[in-house]
């Protein structure tokens, strides 16, 4: 469940906790059905929105956020992109391993409730030589690949993994994209399901006996 404006707040349930909570705006707090946390303190105290956010179900002391707005300087990738190993006592800057911020920014960020370490981003901004709107890292954020074939260059929402595979679902400008880790390049989601922006969206898996 989100609940949000995309310009101000975000209150996502946490699906490994009933009853917890996060919110995320200028700063990241968790309710954890007694009493809200600030996840945040040790976090840059910028004024930026936190736009993208990831807990892995898995692992919930592993903890994602990207800022708003890319740094516009290649030589001071800071401050955009944070990884939490403890629940948010403590985060790392990761922006420096991932170069592409400094002329893009990170609205969306999902790892696989199976595998931490396998993350995915989307990038705002279109693009209008090379497409470069989602990228993979496959040990944790320490390295990053393109992600991108078959993707438009428009700019992206959200993206999110199905649970209990390795699909990845993103929403562009142009649509819903599917992805899985046997494919080469992302396929449009088609059928119902118009070609249009989708600022938000659910996955419903129906299990059958």
């Amino acid at each position: 469940l989100v609940v949000s404006n995309p310009f101000i707040a975000k209150l996502i349930h946490y699906s490994g906790a009933k009853d917890s909570f996060f919110y995320i705006g200028k700063e990241c707090w968790m309710y954890d059905g007694v009493k809200w946390h600030n996840k945040s303190k040790s976090l840059p105290q910028n004024n930026e929105m936190i736009m993208g956010f990831d807990i892995n179900v898995s692992n919930p002391n592993q903890l994602f956020v990207s800022y708003d707005q890319q740094t516009w300087n290649s030589q001071n990738l800071i401050q955009k992109l944070y990884k939490s190993s403890d629940a948010g006592k403590t985060w790392v800057d990761i922006t420096m391993n991932l170069p592409i911020l400094a002329w893009r920014h990170a609205v969306s960020i999902s790892t696989n409730n199976e595998n931490p370490s396998d993350v995915y981003v989307s990038l705002g901004k279109t693009d209008y030589t090379d497409v470069y709107k989602v990228f993979r890292s496959t040990d944790g954020g320490k390295t990053w690949n393109n992600y991108s074939e078959g993707l438009l260059p428009y700019e992206t929402f959200i993206i999110k993994h199905i649970p209990s595979s390795s699909g990845v679902i993103v929403s562009t400008l142009g649509g819903l994209y599917y992805r899985n880790e046997k494919m080469t390049s992302w396929q449009a989601l088609k059928g119902k399901i118009p070609p249009i922006a989708s600022r938000e969206f659910i996955i419903d898996r129906l299990e059958k006996d």
